[in-house]
């Protein structure tokens, strides 16, 4: 998996105007972080916990959670390139395809990633 992470941090390098940042770690997990046109973009992975891939914004240090996580690398090496390439379409002024306000952030009593909790659901 750390092969698939690295190959990944090559493409994204390979854009204009972006800095990547790869990191592998002893027990197996990676970290990808992309700048480009202002925002940070990171790609987080675990053994246990696989793929994690979210926006960073200003203040926001360590996250607690990420918008998007999935078992899949190609799901989630899909979320950041639209996510890296979705900051190039909004600096010419286009809403990208599919774009949609959302709350990004996993909260404790919402219903998931992003996604508010219905009335009355059970959450573990």
């Amino acid at each position: 998996m750390i092969d698939k992470m690295a190959d990944l941090a090559r493409q994204m390098a390979a854009l204009p105007g972006t800095v990547v940042d790869f990191t592998a770690f002893p027990g197996g997990s990676a970290m990808l972080d992309v700048r480009r046109d202002g925002h940070l973009y990171v790609m987080a992975y675990s053994p246990a916990w696989r793929f994690g891939v979210d926006e960073v914004h200003d203040g926001e240090g360590f996250l607690l959670g990420y918008r998007f996580t999935s078992e899949d690398f190609e799901q989630a090496a899909e979320q950041l390139r639209d996510l890296v390439n979705a900051s190039r379409t909004a600096q010419v002024g286009e809403q990208p395809p599919g774009a949609r306000a959302e709350s990004r952030n996993h909260q404790p009593g919402t219903g998931g990633v992003g996604q508010p909790a219905e009335a009355g659901q059970d959450h573990p």
